[in-house]
């Protein structure tokens, strides 16, 4: 179980990293929308947004 939390979280660490390259204009529209390919990351991203009220 302490693996499958770790896990977790390392993945949120790099989705928000992911979040932050593409703000800062360091990734390019093509490679941001091979990243919403993810299902993991894009249900991050929308939850997210909701948490934020975007």
């Amino acid at each position: 179980m302490a693996r499958v939390v770790a896990d977790w979280r390392d993945r949120r660490a790099r989705f928000g990293q992911l979040l932050d390259c593409y703000r800062s204009g360091q990734m390019s529209e093509a490679q941001w929308q091979s990243h919403l390919a993810d299902p993991g990351f894009k249900r991050w991203l929308n939850e997210r947004a909701k948490a934020v009220g975007a």
